[in-house]
């Protein structure tokens, strides 16, 4: 006995909404503002839904795993690792100290890091991140703690809204 087009279109919205009735409320599908996405705080982890939506599912919003970047913090490790602005002169800034450290962070861990943009309770936040949701690191375990150790921190890292694909797609 087959169901009707519309009954497997109610038991597919009611399984979608049992999959994402856990997110913050700025992450749930639907016409949600900027300004809802910014509110989403950083997660210790998230959803199977955000990592592996399955083919009848919405596309997800891109999430990044890694830590907020403390400027301070990361031209210290940049200078203790040779970036100077006596050494590199005009070459010097905050912005460039900030990407030689993301640099040696991936050089170190032997794995690529990048720098992104993401959203947490309100506010935009600089990230080391070191995956995100749509390619997740396979060796996360392995590399965290030589992470932790660069960045002086024994915190986990968490999952951060990106800045600009916040919204879900179909």
């Amino acid at each position: 006995m087959s169901i009707s087009e519309e009954a497997q279109r109610k038991q597919l919205k009611a399984y979608i909404t049992r999959r994402i009735k856990n997110l913050p409320e700025g992450l749930k599908p639907g016409n949600r503002s900027r300004e809802a996405a910014r509110q989403v705080p950083a997660m210790d982890k998230i959803a199977r839904i955000l990592l592996a939506p399955r083919s009848f599912e919405p596309i997800p919003p891109m999430l990044h795993y890694g830590y907020p970047i403390d400027v301070k913090k990361f031209c210290d490790i940049a200078v203790k690792t040779g970036f100077t602005k006596k050494r590199h002169g005009e070459n010097y800034s905050e912005e460039v100290a900030i990407w030689h450290t993301c640099c040696y962070i991936s050089q170190q861990i032997g794995s690529e890091c990048e720098i992104r943009i993401g959203f947490c309770s309100g506010t935009n936040v600089l990230l080391l991140s070191l995956c995100d949701n749509y390619e997740p690191c396979r060796k996360i375990d392995e590399i965290l703690p030589k992470v932790q150790e660069i960045l002086g921190v024994t915190e986990q890292p968490k999952w951060y809204l990106n800045h600009e694909h916040w919204r879900w797609r179909r």
